[in-house]
């Protein structure tokens, strides 16, 4: 009978912990579950925002490379189209007989009469230069600037003109720094040379083609070398900004127009002078949204005799960016509040639950206990204990 009662007694004390007989043991799960959770939720919230902002920032960029491929290849299909204008244009001129009749007479005033009213015509079409120039490339009569001839024309169309006995075609420097789209016709009459007529469309024009768009500047810069401060002081005023705005280059255009530090700083660092080598703004870091690039500006040899500037503002851009930002940070915080009230909901209600089945087992290890001989009790242990026979 002391076997099995001590056989009992050994169980017990295998199955009841001292602490749930002696004491009011409580069960916490909340932090070991909870926090490690709403800690795990709070990372991946933090990863997705960053991922966003990633994502913005790649978008930005790619938005920007194909402004940059378009504006590109949009001005080079702008100067292929007034060149076949241009050269339509000047073949039409070209077979007037009063004007090969007042040209062949070396008659100025009558060639001028007869060139007028086509002057007009041609000028509201934003064609910005005639001339006609003789076969010694000595111009016989501007059109557009009657009070001016007698000069020799060495431009590289007009030379290539002459050589070739075929149309050239070129974006070139003027006498006074600005620069033209110039078609140069050799002139011909029943197979005999006359002489040559010219054509030219200023690249303000060619530039206002690429369409006003709210977040879109583009400027036209022109070395200094090819102007020099003589021709600047010549009659420029009003074509370009101040002569001492950047150290080795003059924009073209009002010099009341706003410039960005940025702009300032990418025409200053001689970075345009690079079309490989764009300037991104740090929208995020610095505020900065205007990203920089340039487009050469090529004549019948290839060479950059200017660069158009472009400047894209991003902000409109960016304030839908951080609009998506924001919404994903609400949306987010929102989400987890739910959760970490839901799951805590849930939670305390686990703890309530085990805490009763706890109690109930301290009940029922009470009354067990309390059955057994005071002998197999020991108060300094805090346990129940089979003495060994």
């Amino acid at each position: 009978m002391d076997k099995s009662i001590g056989k009992e007694r050994a169980q017990v004390n295998h199955c009841i912990p001292a602490e749930m007989v002696t004491a009011n043991p409580a069960i916490h799960i909340k932090k070991p579950i909870l926090y490690p959770m709403f800690g795990g939720f709070i990372f991946i919230l933090v990863v997705n925002l960053v991922s966003v902002l990633w994502i913005t920032k790649e978008q930005e960029n790619a938005v920007f490379e194909m402004e940059r491929s378009s504006l590109a290849t949009q001005f080079h299909d702008i100067v292929d189209s007034s060149v076949m204008e241009l050269t339509s244009q000047a073949e039409t001129i070209s077979h007037i007989e009063s004007l090969q009749r007042a040209f062949a007479q070396k008659d100025r005033d009558l060639l001028l009469k007869e060139s007028l009213p086509l002057n007009k015509v041609i000028a509201d079409n934003a064609i910005t230069h005639f001339y006609f120039h003789d076969l010694d490339r000595v111009n016989f009569l501007r059109v557009h600037h009657p009070d001016r001839h007698g000069d020799r024309t060495d431009r590289l169309t007009l030379l290539t003109a002459e050589e070739s006995g075929q149309v050239a075609h070129g974006i070139e420097l003027g006498p006074l720094g600005t620069l033209t789209l110039r078609v140069v016709l050799p002139w011909k009459s029943a197979g005999n040379l006359l002489g040559y007529i010219e054509l030219g469309r200023e690249i303000n024009h060619l530039v206002d083609s690429l369409g006003t768009r709210a977040n879109l500047t583009v400027h036209v810069v022109v070395s200094k070398e090819h102007i020099g401060k003589s021709g600047f002081a010549e009659g420029v005023a009003g074509i370009f900004s101040h002569w001492a705005q950047f150290s080795d280059v003059v924009l073209m255009g009002n010099s009341e127009k706003t410039l960005t530090d940025g702009l300032q700083e990418y025409i200053n660092d001689g970075t345009f002078k690079r079309p490989e080598n764009a300037r991104h703004g740090d929208s995020f870091y610095k505020a900065d949204p205007f990203h920089f690039f340039s487009i050469p500006i090529l004549n019948l040899e290839k060479v950059a005799v200017g660069y158009l500037v472009v400047a894209i503002d991003f902000r409109s851009f960016l304030s839908h960016s951080a609009f998506h930002v924001l919404l994903v940070s609400c949306s987010g915080v929102v989400i987890l509040m739910l959760l970490f009230l839901l799951y805590s909901k849930h939670i305390n209600s686990l703890e309530r639950s085990a805490n009763a089945v706890v109690m109930r087992l301290r009940a029922k290890a009470l009354i067990i206990v309390s059955s057994t001989d005071h002998d197999y009790r020991t108060p300094e242990r805090g346990a129940v204990r089979v003495e060994k026979e």
